[in-house]
């Protein structure tokens, strides 16, 4: 009998001190962090439609997207722009296990011999398409900073200088990211510099490392710096050989990205806070696209994605009043039918994984105060 109580005494203590270390192990888990009004239903909407248990996501809801294709991207398409937003997510909430599986999908799938990473991965192909985009590089390598910092781990470091190493060679002409970089083919970099695509401060982080990027950090942020005019709002690119700014999209995204990216670093720009304070006080709403010689909406209608990067603006510029008016019109984007497999996510029609990641970032972000007194729907 004594042998028999030794025996379970020591058998429970195993399971108790077990049992300790999976609620220790688990305090960074997923299902244990505590979501913000909104959030739980947009991740809720991610996971159950979009993120495959190979870490890629899903461009549309898979098996119920939209049949056609558009804009070069089929919905099954695995696009850098959400898997670099994915990655942001889980590393500023905590989720490592999303995190590491999805890196291992761009890390292994998505990123190339010369170590940029492709702008789409092929779904009828299954392969990554020969060409890269500057923005698409400089946000995997910001979350991998981000999860270095979170999870000091080296390997997270060292691929974030391993992404810089490879835009240094292949996207930097005459000193300035540029626009993208082809390796289908003759291998060639763009003459153009898309201005949002201009992430300062994850060029500050490369350049505490690395001093050659001093130089591209600094004249990036001059050029971004002289981009903007009276009326507040930026011009998108700049050609290289002419040494003009020009406009072709006119997307405010771009814009309040820019603006976004200067903050960071210090650089605060009031004009365009008085821009877009004036467009939604008076007006109510934010146009999709501006000309920024006259100030002037060239479309009549919005996105989450407007709303998403402007409350994000708004929080980094500590507009108390616009970050509650932008919150208010983003989740007027959510879907709200339970019954539709489109509930939770951020957008109208289809749903592109672009918006609603935009949004989650934005809340995840976003100080819990601002929903207290707000009508909670979950």
């Amino acid at each position: 009998m004594q042998y028999r109580f030794q025996f379970g005494f020591k058998a429970y203590l195993t399971l108790f001190l077990m049992l300790l270390i999976v609620v220790a192990g688990c305090s960074r888990c997923s299902t244990s962090r505590s979501f913000k009004p909104w959030e739980k239903e947009a991740y809720s909407y991610i996971k159950r439609e979009i993120l495959q248990n190979d870490g890629r996501l899903l461009t549309y809801p898979k098996e119920k997207a939209p049949p056609q294709q558009d804009m070069s991207v089929w919905p099954n398409d695995v696009l850098a722009e959400s898997m670099g937003l994915a990655l942001k997510y889980f590393a500023q909430t905590g989720m490592k296990k999303e995190f590491d599986r999805t890196w291992w999908f761009v890390k292994n799938r998505m990123i190339a011999e010369n170590g940029l990473v492709s702008w789409k991965f092929d779904a009828g192909t299954w392969k990554p398409l020969k060409s890269s985009a500057a923005i698409d590089d400089f946000r995997v390598a910001r979350a991998l900073f981000m999860a270095y910092r979170v999870w000091p781990e080296g390997k997270y470091f060292e691929e974030a200088m391993k992404l810089g190493e490879a835009i240094k060679k292949h996207e930097i002409v005459d000193g300035y990211p540029v626009e993208f970089y082809s390796w289908d083919g003759d291998p060639s970099a763009s003459g153009v510099v898309d201005l949002s695509y201009l992430d300062l401060q994850t060029m500050n982080l490369f350049a505490a490392n690395d001093p050659e990027w001093v130089e591209i950090r600094d004249k990036s942020t001059a050029l971004v710096l002289g981009a903007f005019t009276e009326t507040g709002l930026a011009y998108d690119k700049y050609e290289i050989a002419s040494g003009r700014y020009i406009n072709k999209e006119n997307n405010l995204i771009n814009k309040i990205l820019c603006a976004i990216h200067l903050a960071e670093i210090g650089e605060y720009q009031p004009r365009i806070v008085k821009f877009i304070e004036e467009q939604i006080y008076r007006t109510g709403a934010l146009m999709g696209r501006y000309n920024p010689e006259n100030g002037q909406a060239e479309v009549n209608f919005s996105s989450a994605a407007v709303y998403a990067l402007t409350l994000q603006f708004a929080v980094i510029y500590d507009r108390e009043r616009l970050i509650s008016v932008v919150l208010e019109r983003l989740i007027a984007f959510q879907q709200t039918d339970k019954s539709s497999h489109l509930h939770g996510c951020f957008g109208y029609g289809y749903c592109h994984t672009f918006d609603t990641m935009l949004a989650l970032l934005a809340l995840s972000e976003l100080d819990p105060v601002w929903f207290q007194a707000a009508d909670m729907h979950n």
